[in-house]
């Protein structure tokens, strides 16, 4: 498989955000996937490859992306339903099945405010393309957020789980595996491939 990351490298103003999450968690994702026999093209978000990765026609499995993250955009992609549909045909274009979005709020499932996530997978789906998309649904670190959701599209429409357990105890169990497992957490989205095998 070939996958493609995208990264932002500059911290914001007065947070280590890219030095002290996005940078390291993106390193270990691609050493844990080159580590598989995977293929990995690592990106970082200010660069030119990465503010035209949807004009890109390189072929790759995965996309992605650690980087702030809203309701209604990633940092990484274009913003709002008309982003989606373009990031839904970038990925039919390419043969990308999975969009990994380690970002604040891009899968909001409350839907007040927009859902990123859902809208990808929504696009995806109007347009024939079977994919994955996995995101976070509050504020929180890149990849220790245990609010995680996952969306497919499907031919018969588009399905969602969120992974944050119901019972206490799970729930505890849950959140702690997410701080402490890093492994765990940053193959979580690859998890259904994994099973294949």
């Amino acid at each position: 498989m070939h996958h493609t990351i995208i990264r932002r490298t500059k911290n914001s103003p007065g947070k280590p955000d890219a030095t002290g999450a996005f940078i390291p968690a993106s390193k270990r994702l691609r050493e844990l996937l080159l580590e598989h026999g995977d293929s990995v093209e690592l990106l970082d978000l200010e660069s030119k490859e990465a503010k035209k990765i949807l004009r890109s026609e390189t072929p790759t499995d995965t996309l992605s992306v650690f980087c702030h993250g809203w309701p209604r955009r990633v940092e990484a992609l274009p913003r709002w339903r008309l982003g989606a549909i373009k990031t839904a045909r970038w990925m039919q274009r390419v043969g990308c099945e999975q969009l990994n979005l380690f970002a604040c709020n891009a899968a909001d499932h409350d839907g007040k405010k927009g859902n990123y996530s859902q809208m990808v997978a929504e696009a995806c789906h109007e347009i024939g393309h079977i994919a994955q998309v996995f995101g976070h649904e509050t504020s929180g670190h890149t990849t220790w957020n245990p609010n995680a959701r996952f969306y497919w599209a499907t031919p018969q429409g588009v399905t969602t789980e969120d992974l944050m357990p119901e019972h206490p105890d799970d729930r505890e169990a849950w959140i702690e595996r997410m701080k402490n497992d890093q492994e765990y957490r940053l193959l979580l989205p690859f998890i259904f491939d994994n099973d294949e095998e």
